[in-house]
């Protein structure tokens, strides 16, 4: 996966934003009316993994008002969109430094012209496995400190990374639900948490930070 795939699934992911909010100008869908249904106002990202840096990635483009990333490949990220998600002023001086990851990064590189377009202008909830961060994948230590010293998002007060324990990064998807619990613990897609439990915990920590945002807390 390269940031040549990455800016393709924004472009696909981007079309369908456009195209849910094209239904709300359409009378009749197969016999369905979307007309002032769908409230293009009150747009939120969400993605995990390779889905979890496109939506950063694609709110640079079309600003939803929150993004919430489970587990976010930001390797895979372009190296604009990595400057934006990583910028120095928002870990420089902690205890955990951005190396830019698997191929470096150049701060000053404006190959593609975006380096100015954010992604902290808009409140994030990062939701990352505890696999992922015994491993530091996706630079989820940056994360973890980038949240703890309140660099995360706006200065709202309402961006976090949730680090949610004894979980895996597949469990993010529905394919420990799908998979026999014993397969999936012997190839170590999970681990001895139950999946259930960790998929509860995961639409209640996505659902609570949902709620805050529409409410205005």
């Amino acid at each position: 996966r390269t940031p040549q795939m990455t800016h393709h699934r924004c472009k696909e992911f981007l079309s369908a934003v456009n195209w849910a909010k094209q239904l709300n100008t359409i009378d009749n869908v197969n016999g369905v009316d979307f007309r002032n249904v769908v409230n293009t106002d009150d747009l939120h990202f969400m993605g995990h993994s390779f889905g979890g840096a496109t939506c950063l990635e694609a709110s640079r483009r079309v600003k939803p008002k929150s993004i919430v990333s489970h587990d976010p490949a930001t390797d895979w990220m372009s190296d604009s969109g990595r400057c934006a998600m990583f910028p120095k002023e928002r870990w420089e001086g902690g205890e955990v430094n951005y190396d830019g990851e698997t191929g470096g990064l150049d701060y000053d590189d404006d190959t593609d012209g975006t380096s100015k377009l954010l992604i902290h202008d808009r409140d994030l909830l990062i939701l990352s496995s505890e696999e992922w961060i015994d491993k530091n994948w996706g630079s989820s230590h940056v994360l973890r400190e980038m949240s703890r010293r309140k660099k995360l998002g706006t200065a709202s007060g309402k961006s976090k990374q949730v680090i949610i324990q004894a979980a895996h990064h597949n469990e993010f998807s529905d394919s420990c639900m799908m998979t026999p619990l014993w397969l999936a613990r012997a190839v170590k897609v999970t681990g001895n948490r139950s999946p259930l439990d960790t998929a509860k915990e995961i639409h209640l920590r996505t659902f609570e930070f949902f709620e805050m945002m529409r409410d205005g807390k």
